[in-house]
């Protein structure tokens, strides 16, 4: 049975990473509105203030792929749970905070457990729902959170401000985050790549990570294989043959997958066994060393420690080719190191522009010293060994498409957000609480795009079905307010066109994905949105501030159109290789 359908707790999957993407959403916009207030008591200054804000956006942003390579070496529920409960702990110290320090550190602190429950939670979602029909509603509804938000963080911002204390708007984080973590234990469990696995009920291979036969004392690479009495080469117990593999019609385990007695076919370390009657052989005969390229009835078997067949077939695990299971969690440090720095270099360079100048000489060396590390980046994440962004993910045309289409849609509607704060505060004379029960409108709009239409279409139709049409009417809903003014139909039309795009992008930018690349294809689509919306707000702005407002919205309406025209070709294409693929597969015409 497969492990992503069995049970209902698979809905308590849902819940608790729907309740932690509200956490990581709402926590860039509810200290906006609270800024003011912390600014007067914790006497910050007009010159440090706004780090209350990039602290948490630069530490997010920067660490995510870290955080999906950690997701994956730990196992994803492990790592949502302790993303959570960091997150709650670095909220608490924020709204204790006596002074500016350590109001900033607390939120540097929120971006860092952010970045790791970001990527975990979108995996775990992943894993879980497997069925066309289930995932559409899961998406729909992880979506439809994440779409609402940002609108949510500035509504319960201006309401925990003036009715309770700034300092709500981080203490609100930790009863939320300790229920998810309390649901967490509900979330059917996964485990690290190269970790042993153990009995499990129904024998399902878990986040498409590698299974050991399940009863064996195998291990690999150098680890100890207790036996009857026989020693290999390098230090290696060999198992006899006979108690590996049994006959007379017992059933065995491998990779979760129960075997058949006889000659049948069992998985092992995700590639197909050999039959049991040609790996075993009955009577306790034992296999020669690994070490010495013994054979087992014929077929070489050699060290899977230094990567090579294993029955004369590739082992994978995860996706990747087989490595020494000792060394599956190490760190890809360089790659780490680029990606932090060059991404916070470009959110700083974004961030300058706004009050320099894009033509700034600052500006200009930030944006030529981000784009170089990021070039270092992949020129090292290429000839990396356990990269920590293979570029295999970023290969598949329709993951990247999902990637380029979701960071131009939130260049768009982050600058739109911008434009909107101030078109109802400073034109329409709204209280900040009225401007932000405002965007409940848009925010309602998301949840119906999520969930009634792109939740109920995700599976049925192709991607580009849903995205193509969303990104056009989200950029009709910003064109309404350009030229006609009109300010809740284009609050309804940019909220349905984002509840459209964001569940197929979000399951696009997972699908085909296992092991470590699940958390890496997470991460990279938290960043792509993070990327996204710091470089909406910076560029938007800066052509609103040196032309007209008007100018600013019109670029956002083209940033949108050239989303659709470029996305749309780019996933046809992609999903006829992928009908094509599927034909050839099954012999159909």
């Amino acid at each position: 049975m497969d492990f992503g359908n069995r049970g209902r707790n698979r809905w308590w999957t849902l819940l608790a990473v729907s309740a932690a993407q509200l956490l990581v959403v709402l926590d860039g916009t509810i200290v906006n509105i609270a800024l003011p207030s912390a600014q007067q008591a914790l006497g910050l200054t007009d010159a440090n203030r706004q780090w209350a804000i990039t602290a948490y956006a630069l530490a997010f942003g920067g660490l995510l792929l870290i955080g999906g390579r950690i997701s994956g070496v730990l196992g994803h529920r492990r790592a949502f749970a302790l993303g959570l409960l960091g997150f709650a702990a670095a909220s608490a110290l924020g709204g204790a905070a006596e002074n500016a320090p350590v109001l900033f550190g607390a939120r540097a602190l929120q971006g860092l457990f952010a970045a790791l429950l970001a990527p975990a939670g979108l995996s775990l979602l992943t894993t879980t729902f497997t069925d066309a029909g289930d995932r559409g509603r899961a998406f729909g509804v992880f979506a439809a959170v994440g779409a609402a938000g940002s609108a949510v963080g500035l509504i319960a911002g201006g309401v925990l401000t003036e009715y309770a204390s700034w300092r709500w708007c981080l203490y609100i984080n930790v009863p939320v985050a300790v229920g998810a973590a309390l649901a967490v234990r509900l979330v059917p469990q996964a485990r690290p790549v190269g970790e042993r696995d153990r009995p499990d009920d129904e024998g399902g291979r878990l986040d498409g990570e590698l299974d050991r036969p399940v009863g064996e004392g195998e291990r690999l690479d150098g680890e100890l294989d207790r036996s009857a009495g026989e020693r290999g080469l390098d230090g290696e117990w060999e198992r006899p043959v006979s108690d590996r593999v049994r006959l007379g019609g017992e059933r065995r385990r491998q990779d979760g997958v129960r075997g058949r007695p006889g000659g049948e076919r069992g998985l092992s370390g995700g590639d197909l066994g050999r039959p049991v009657r040609e790996r075993g052989r009955p009577g306790g005969v034992r296999a020669r060393s690994v070490g010495e390229g013994g054979r087992v009835d014929g077929e070489r078997v050699r060290s899977v420690g230094e990567g090579r067949r294993l029955d004369g077939e590739r082992e994978r695990s995860g996706g990747e080719l087989g490595r020494p299971v000792r060394d599956r969690g190490r760190l890809d440090l360089p790659g780490a190191v680029l990606s932090a720095t060059g991404f916070v270099a470009l959110v700083c360079a974004f961030t300058e522009a706004e009050a320099r100048g894009w033509g700034s000489p600052v500006v200009v060396a930030l944006l030529a010293f981000g784009g170089l590390l990021l070039a270092g980046f992949v020129a090292v994440e290429r000839r990396a060994p356990r990269p920590l962004l293979p570029m295999r993910v970023l290969a598949d045309p329709a993951r990247a498409s999902a990637f380029l289409a979701v960071t131009l849609l939130f260049v768009a509607m982050f600058g739109f957000y911008l434009f909107m704060s101030y078109h109802t505060q400073a034109e329409l004379g709204y209280s900040p609480v009225e401007a932000g029960l405002v965007l409940i409108i848009n925010a309602t709009a998301a949840l119906a795009g999520s969930m009634l239409i792109a939740g109920r279409l995700l599976g049925r139709v192709p991607p580009v079905v849903l995205i193509v049409p969303g990104l056009l009417t989200a950029a009709a809903g910003i064109g309404v307010l350009v030229w006609f003014s009109a300010l809740v139909p284009a609050l309804v039309l940019t909220g349905l066109g984002l509840g459209c795009v964001l569940p197929p992008t979000a399951s696009l930018a997972t699908a085909g994905t296992r092991g470590h690349d699940i958390g890496a294809a997470s991460a990279a689509y938290n960043a792509s949105q993070q990327l996204g919306a710091a470089l909406g707000v910076a560029l938007l702005n800066t052509i609103a501030v040196s032309a007209t407002t008007t100018a600013g919205l019109t670029v956002a309406v083209g940033i949108l159109l050239v989303a659709a025209c470029v996305t749309g070709p780019l996933l046809t294409v992609a999903s006829r290789r992928s009908l094509k693929d599927r034909a050839a597969r099954t012999g159909a015409p």
